[in-house]
């Protein structure tokens, strides 16, 4: 609980951000932050300096729209759930471009507005849908969409789901608030 250290700060700049949503640490370090309203994800080293920024504003492949958050696979590849363009990108070590799954719709495999992600060691994607109140399930590390469920607490009551973890025996864990 002991405060070590502070980085970033407000900016358009390397090192700065503009509504970060995410943080992730690779197995190399590395820090990874969703830079949302700058519109990508930035790689930061152990003292906080950027590295390398992924993603540029626009909807073409590699390029992101407000992304939200952020997973890897079991083969170390960055997945980016990229909330303005309803899908989820895939990026190696390097930053480039790998591919895309999801899009904007309400079917197996698509998306309203997505919003987080956790994928487990099998690389099943697990992303939540906040448009439809779902978690889109997704086999291979997004290769293809297995289907969707809407969480709900013991006694039936259905759950809107914000986010998603797995915890140390590979279970989903969900965080939301009961539907009234």
């Amino acid at each position: 609980g002991r405060h070590v250290q502070t980085i970033g700060g407000y900016g358009g700049d390397g090192g700065l951000f503009n509504h970060p949503t995410d943080v992730l640490v690779d197995a190399q370090d590395r820090l990874y932050v969703c830079d949302t309203l700058n519109h990508r994800v930035q790689v930061l080293d152990t003292d906080g300096q950027a590295q390398l920024a992924i993603g540029v504003p626009g909807t073409e492949p590699g390029a992101l729209n407000a992304p939200k958050a952020l997973a890897t696979d079991p083969e170390g590849y960055l997945h980016v759930v990229d909330a303005g363009n309803a899908r989820v990108q895939v990026f190696d070590a390097g930053g480039r471009y790998v591919d895309t799954y999801g899009r904007y719709g309400t079917d197996t495999g698509q998306f309203v507005m997505p919003r987080d992600i956790a994928i487990d060691a099998y690389g099943r994607s697990y992303v939540v849908d906040s448009g439809r109140g779902v978690i889109v399930v997704f086999e291979r590390s997004g290769a293809e969409a297995a289907g969707f469920f809407q969480p709900e607490l013991p006694g039936g009551e259905k759950v809107m789901p914000l986010r998603v973890s797995l915890d140390a025996q590979g279970e989903l864990v969900v965080t939301g608030h009961p539907i009234a």
